[in-house]
Order: C-alpha cells, then structure tokens, then sequence
C-alpha cells in the first residue's frame, strides 16, 4: 500500500509560524511534523509515498523521508485550490488501495494501523475536544454504528447534532480516479476530498482509540510536543557540567551543553549545538531547536523553542 501526504496548504491559522516554513515543516520534538508521520507510516508498513506540495517549496522536502528509506514521488500543486485537487495531482503515481493523510495532523501509530487493516473505504473519526471549535473542522455523522453517513464541511457543521469530526485520514481505492474528474466546487470554493467520499457506496467508520492532533493553531503544537515527549527516550550526546542536573528522560543533542547549576527536568529535548545556562531551569514538556541559547536564569517550560532562537 502507498502512502499519499497534503503538504500543499498555506497554513494561515498558525502565522506568523507559516510566514517561511510550510505547516508541515513546523518541528515538534525536534522533528518536523512530516517527518513525525513518515515514521509511524514506516512503521504499519508503508514504503511508498506521494508528497503533495507547493513546487516552490521543494527543495525543503528534499531528503525528510528518503533518509527514513520511503521511495518519494513529488506531486505539484502550485495553489491551494482543496484536498480533492490535491488528491489529484497525486493519482498518476497510484494503484489500488491507499492511505490518505493530511500533512498537518499527528495520528497514533495505533490509529494507523487500524485504518490499513480495514477493509475497504474507510476514514478515521475523532470527538471534537471540549476546547475545540466545531466550524473549524468537518463534522461527521454515521449510521449503522460504523458506517459513513455524510461529511459536513466546516460552513455546514454547524447545525449537525455530532460530536465526530473528520480527523483527516483516509484509505481509499485508486478506482475513484474518474469521480475526482467530474468533481466541482464546494460552498467554500473548493475542490473537497470530502466530496468524493460522500459519494462513494459505504465507508467504513475507524473511532480513534488513542490520539489525532489536528496541528491547527499554535497551542496545538504544544500538545503535539507534550505528546511526543512523552513517548520519546531520553538520550546524551552533549556535554553536561558536574555542577548541573538532568532529571528524567532528556534528549541532549551532540554539541550541544548544559552549563553549571542549570537544571533540565524530562521529558525534554534540546537539539544539536545548544547552549543551556548558567543558572539556568528547563522544565518538563520543552523542546529547544538545533543551535538554540538559552542564557543566564532563564526558565523555561512546556514550550516549543525554534531553531537558532536566543533567550536572555
């Protein structure tokens, strides 16, 4: 089974974030948000994948998922125009069955596998979070327990009596080829997967049992970075100074150093080439970039810190 990755959106809700760097590019725990999915897709056993991307980004692509020893296709969308277009600029490099993901969200490697294992047509649901905003997602309804009712786009959501949302993975068959071709418009302008799939026969219902963070606004980061750390082992390739501490799993990357009387309390990840301290307290749930500073008595805690930042 191939792999098809949306990495073409503009990523308005996370500027000024987005202003250089594509939304899947954005780091978390240390790594970009593509690289994150690379992994988990790796791991279900997917080898082949098609980028979707805006062409004029290409060469920050380059390298992210060959080093992780995916065979990539590169298809171009040189606008925004919805996931439908999307998904067709990638079809010429797909045959039978495929999985379909967003490249802004972070799913469980367990949610993952139970998409792959389903059979036929499916999509991966979640409940709204009682801190999200409905309008901002696409609602889904269901019938008989596990099956696909409709989709709601986010302008038509709304009114409907669901918690579900699209949580924005999907397996499909290569077969809907001709429907993408006769796809037109949605409300919003835009040419919408989430048409497609409405029209299909029956798809299946996957309920997420573990996690799906939609990497929509900037606190969604820090979620996805709390999450990850979590799950991330400790490791140290720096340097630490006999009159500091490091409590708990902490990453320390190679040439990187923590200076006396500064503290790092895991889970926590701090990159290549960094400078912590002196007197300096890193608390749980922070992860600090490539080639980052962090001075004299500065604290920081459950944030993400981007590469070559300085904090005095």
């Amino acid at each position: 089974m191939k792999g098809v990755i949306l990495c073409g959106g503009i990523g308005k809700r996370l500027w000024p974030l987005t202003e250089e760097f594509p939304k899947s590019l954005l780091e978390v725990c240390g790594k970009p948000i593509l690289e994150v999915i690379g992994e988990r897709l790796k791991r279900i056993g997917i080898n082949e994948v098609v980028l979707v991307i805006n062409p004029s980004k290409r060469s920050m692509f380059n390298g992210i998922l060959e080093k992780l020893g995916f065979e990539v296709r590169y298809a171009p969308q040189e606008l925004p125009l919805g996931t439908g277009d999307a998904l067709k600029r990638a079809m010429k490099f797909l045959d039978g069955e495929f999985l379909l993901i967003n490249g802004d969200i972070i799913v469980s490697e367990g949610d993952l596998s139970e998409v792959v294992k389903a059979d036929g047509n499916c999509i991966l649901v979640r409940e709204l979070e009682k801190w999200e905003n409905k309008e901002e997602f696409g609602v889904v309804s269901i019938k008989d327990c596990e099956k696909l009712e409709k989709i709601y786009e986010k302008d038509e959501g709304r009114a409907i009596d669901s918690k579900l949302i699209n949580a924005g993975v999907y397996k499909l068959e290569s077969n809907i080829s001709e429907l993408l071709n006769d796809l037109r418009p949605s409300s919003r302008g835009e040419l919408e997967i989430t048409s497609i799939i409405n029209s299909l026969e029956e798809v299946k219902v996957v309920f997420s049992r573990e996690y799906c963070i939609d990497i929509g606004r900037p606190w969604d980061l820090l979620r996805a970075n709390e999450i990850l750390l979590k799950e991330m082992q400790g490791e140290i390739k720096g340097e630490i100074s006999e009159k500091a501490e490091v409590i708990g799993d902490v990453y320390l990357g190679k040439d990187s150093k923590i200076h006396g009387f500064s503290t790092i309390i895991g889970p926590a990840y701090i990159g290549d080439g960094c400078e912590i301290g002196p007197n300096a307290l890193i608390r749980p749930y922070t992860s600090i970039g490539n080639g980052c500073k962090v001075g004299f008595s500065v604290e920081v805690k459950n944030s993400v810190v981007m590469e070559g930042s300085k904090i005095a």
